[in-house]
């Protein structure tokens, strides 16, 4: 196999590993980043819409347990006696059971100035316990040490008499004078305002996120069709390149085939022009020596009879 075989084979070898050689092309490419971008971006704004609307019913929750608890302090009779000694009259029963189902607020109960609870509005009707026998309750310890409000925000699946999502809000009692009375726990309803914030907050997320993906998405579009314009350009300058490689390689192929061929026929004329001439002067010498035997009787019969004959001999240069 000549070099000019060899070089047309190896392109050849080249242009099919190149053809069955699986590329990424581009496009793909940038569907693949915009979509891992979307799920990143779908990821953080799903968890700051969690926490906001954690903060939001949290902040709600508290909102509401205030105007309750400042509601309750104003409203309800003799409180600092009823957290002293826990005993109720009719009249402020009926307003516990009253009051329990004021806005959002479905349940609560008091605590003394040492964070043991007093009465629960549920169990208003329950004989009042003795302050030596009250449950200390480490939340009321905290508010009336801390001085600070504490509130938890619960997923209910135990209780079946209270709402899927509440809030437990500690808040201290005090006099006009800024005295402390106690400690008011009050338990918020949130499931309802857990909903629409959450609707809220979704709808105003899906919207940021469609906003910031359009931004992205319209210049990776682009960048993505015009890309793919250089890549498919690049990709026929070199299918053309490559084609014109091998058609050069195939011409010096047949080049060198051409001067195979002709390099054989000089060979083969030559040969014969060299038999023809070999040939030719066999015939002549025949001739020759065929034209000397008919002129030896004119010889002297020494001369004649001798082989070869004497005399001079003929020269043959000029048959040549």
């Amino acid at each position: 196999m000549t070099q000019a075989e060899i070089s047309l084979f190896a392109g050849v070898l080249a242009r099919k590993s190149g053809s069955a050689r699986k590329i990424i092309p581009p496009a793909a490419l940038a569907g693949m980043a915009i979509a891992l971008v979307a799920l990143c971006l779908g990821a953080a704004i799903y968890m700051l819409i969690e926490r906001t609307i954690a903060r939001t019913v949290e902040a709600n929750a508290a909102n509401t347990a205030r105007g309750w608890a400042a509601y309750f302090a104003k409203t309800f009779e003799d409180l600092d006696h009823v957290i002293d000694t826990g005993e109720l009259t009719p009249a402020q029963r009926e307003f516990i059971a009253a009051s329990e189902n004021v806005g959002q607020v479905f349940r609560f109960r008091l605590f003394d100035r040492r964070g043991r609870m007093v009465l629960a509005s549920d169990e208003a009707q329950k004989t009042p316990v003795e302050p030596s026998f009250r449950d200390h309750n480490p939340e009321a310890v905290s508010a009336i040490e801390t001085g600070r409000e504490i509130i938890n925000v619960e997923a209910n699946a135990i209780h079946p008499d209270r709402p899927a999502l509440y809030a437990e809000a500690y808040l201290p009692i005090r006099t006009d004078t800024g005295e402390l009375l106690g400690i008011v726990e009050v338990y918020v309803d949130q499931t309802g305002t857990q909903k629409l914030f959450a609707q809220a907050f979704y709808w105003v997320g899906l919207a940021i996120a469609g906003a910031i993906m359009l931004a992205f998405l319209v210049p990776a579009i682009a960048f993505a069709y015009r890309n793919g314009q250089a890549t498919r350009a690049a990709e026929q300058a070199a299918r053309i390149e490559m084609d014109a490689r091998l058609a050069a390689g195939a011409q010096a192929v047949e080049l060198a085939r051409m001067n195979q061929t002709v390099s054989a026929l000089n060979d083969e004329m030559a040969e014969t022009i060299r038999q023809l001439n070999d040939a030719q002067i066999e015939l002549q010498k025949r001739v020759s020596w065929r034209s000397w035997g008919n002129l030896s009787p004119r010889l002297p019969m020494n001369c004649a009879t001798r082989s070869p004959p004497c005399g001079r001999r003929p020269s043959f240069s000029n048959a040549r």
